[in-house]
Formats: C-alpha cells, sequence, structure tokens
C-alpha cells in the first residue's frame, strides 16, 4: 500500500516545474539550517521558490536555482511562483 502511494505521489510530481520551501520567521530551527527538501527534491529542471533565510538564501543563490522571498508576503510569493 504505502509503495503504491509514493509511486502516484512521484508521478505527479513528474509534472510540476516549481518547488516550494515557504518556512515562516517562527523557529530559529527552520531560520538557520538548510531543510533536506531542496536537496532530496532536487530537479535540474524545477526552480525552487523559498525563505529568504541565511541557508536556503545561499544555496539558492550560489546554484541560481530559483527565487527567495518573504515568506510572511503572499504578493511577493505569488510572483516568484
Amino acid at each position: 500500500m504505502v509503495d503504491s502511494q509514493y509511486r502516484g505521489m512521484f508521478a505527479e510530481l513528474q509534472s510540476c516545474s516549481v518547488g516550494a520551501i515557504l518556512f515562516q520567521p517562527v523557529w530559529w530551527n527552520d531560520y538557520t539550517n538548510l531543510p533536506n527538501k531542496l536537496s532530496t527534491s532536487w530537479r535540474p529542471d524545477w526552480a525552487w521558490v523559498a525563505s529568504r533565510f541565511p541557508e536556503m538564501g545561499r544555496v539558492v543563490t550560489e546554484t541560481g536555482c530559483g527565487w527567495l522571498v518573504d515568506p510572511t508576503d503572499p504578493v511577493s510569493v505569488a510572483c516568484a511562483i
């Protein structure tokens, strides 16, 4: 059962072109760390929209893989997507 659920999820992800990591500036851990999602879900044909936090910002900027946004500003997020 679990395997079929994951296969369905990965099949759906094939049609996506943008990944989003929009942690809110609530927890220090979210602000200062790099989420696994950024590396484990990395695809060369995706762009990332990520919170403008130190570690996520460094990776997105150095790789040029997307845009950094203020996660508390819905207009900023919508424009990036």
